[in-house]
């Protein structure tokens, strides 16, 4: 059947646009090409070629102002490879470690040091209190002059902040939803936690995947409460839930006062991930091991409830612990008290010893490699990273304006002949030679997508 009016129109407009370009093409001598190829042809290929450089041109021009948006975040200046990170900071706290060995005798039998690493949000010290300090996703940067991509950078180590500028602030904890889905199997079911330790659990006839997992991890639950908040930054900790004015008669349930300091620590920002992370060398020295009742001058109870996992051979050095903090200032925990979920790792105190008394270079640079593969591995499990870059970087802006602008305007022109049921037909792109730049009325569109949805 002859197809509608309207439509005729359309492809008859469309079929003297390709007989008006068949027509210029045959107008130039074929001598020009250097072969006996058509000079149609010979046009084509330097229009392709032309093109090809236009969008690599735009390419380019993208990448080079994505990378131009990263360099201005000054915290966004140090990328490089988190494993790589966390061994440098072992390094260091090996160094620092030693240097500050109780009495200077080695080798030390006492742990007097721990090494941490937390997962959280590292809080941008401009703008907004509550913005993290890079937005989601990994980032185009320039490393040695070339486009890369990044998903982890260095923001702080030691003392020194990258930039120079002001040290960020880290909110060591993470969502209700993240600390449920990730931890809240437990041992009963293949989960990140058993993926953090390696174990790969399948149900057959040699057991459940629960018994499976059970028999390669250990999980130790335990709670505790902390007085804190004292002017000389010392607390309080209790075995189980304390209340003030409890009498305490079981000497399991003596308290402990203790300093815990911080030696030197590392911020890594992982925009690719849910969370960053901070990685600390801590001093803990127990002041007094017989308290019965917080001394006077706390302004904060935390009542921590905590699961530990360890592998049950020891083949990993690390320990993970998952913890629910309710918190109260008053002092009194109601319904309303905050409630925080955290996810941190510890390095087990025989590691730590063996770490600290090593006094070969060599030996501590190879423990101190194996130690961040491991916490590495077990931080991707924990905290999942993704490589999909930000809908901006996918973005390109086309490299001809005027054929921009025609394909809005026509654009245009097919929604309005569909909006007057095919009454009314005006294309702005002229039936012969070059066509006039549209009014901006019709190319300033918002455009939905290029997919003619019940197109008729």
């Amino acid at each position: 059947p002859s197809p509608p009016p309207a439509l005729r129109h359309i492809l008859l407009n469309i079929a003297r646009n390709i007989a008006q370009t068949i027509k210029s093409n045959s107008t130039i001598p074929s001598q020009m090409s250097g072969n006996k190829r058509p000079a149609g042809s010979a046009l084509a290929g330097i229009l392709t070629k032309k093109n090809r450089e236009d969008d690599r041109a735009a390419a380019e021009q993208s990448a080079s102002s994505s990378a131009s948006a990263t360099r201005s975040n000054p915290f966004l200046h140090n990328p490089g490879s988190p494993e790589h990170m966390l061994s440098t900071f072992l390094i260091q706290s090996w160094s620092e470690a030693r240097r500050i060995v109780p009495r200077g005798k080695f080798p030390a039998t006492e742990p007097f040091v721990e090494v941490e690493a937390r997962i959280g949000i590292i809080r941008s010290p401009y703008g907004l209190h509550d913005m993290r300090i890079a937005s989601s996703g990994p980032k185009r940067v320039q490393i040695k002059g070339r486009p890369a991509i990044a998903n982890a950078f260095l923001i702080s180590s030691g003392d020194d902040v990258v930039g120079g500028g002001t040290r960020p602030t880290f909110e060591g904890s993470i969502t209700r939803s993240h600390f449920v889905h990730w931890t809240g199997g437990g041992l009963s079911e293949p989960s990140p936690i058993s993926d953090a330790f390696g174990i790969i659990a399948s149900a057959s006839t040699s057991g459940s995947e629960s018994a499976q997992i059970k028999k390669e991890l250990v999980e130790v639950d335990s709670v505790e409460t902390v007085y804190g908040g004292y002017s000389d930054d010392n607390r309080v900790a209790f075995p189980g839930e304390h209340h003030v004015g409890d009498v305490i008669t079981d000497p399991k349930k003596i308290g402990r006062m203790e300093c815990k300091a911080k030696v030197t620590g590392m911020d890594i920002a992982l925009p690719a991930a849910p969370y960053d992370v901070r990685v600390q060398l801590a001093t803990e020295k127990i002041l007094d091991k017989d308290v019965r009742e917080p001394p006077r001058g706390w302004s904060t109870k935390r009542i921590k409830r905590r699961r530990s996992y360890t592998r049950r051979d020891k083949s990993f050095a690390w320990r993970m612990d998952v913890t629910e903090v309710t918190s109260a200032e008053t002092g009194i925990v109601t319904a309303g008290t905050e409630v925080s979920y955290e996810i941190e790792l510890e390095l087990n105190a025989a590691t730590t010893l063996k770490l600290v008394n090593e006094g070969d270079k060599g030996a501590a640079q190879k423990l101190c490699r194996d130690l961040a593969k491991q916490a590495w591995w077990m931080l991707k499990q924990i905290n999942p990273a993704h490589d999909v870059l930000d809908v901006e970087e996918y973005l390109r802006k086309h490299p001809n304006e005027e054929a921009t602008k025609l394909a809005l305007a026509q654009c245009a022109a097919l929604k309005k002949f569909v909006d007057s049921k095919g009454q009314s037909w005006s294309s702005p792109i002229a039936e012969s030679g070059p066509s006039p730049t549209p009014a901006a009325s019709k190319y300033n569109i918002k455009f939905i997508g290029c997919m003619p949805v019940n197109f008729q």
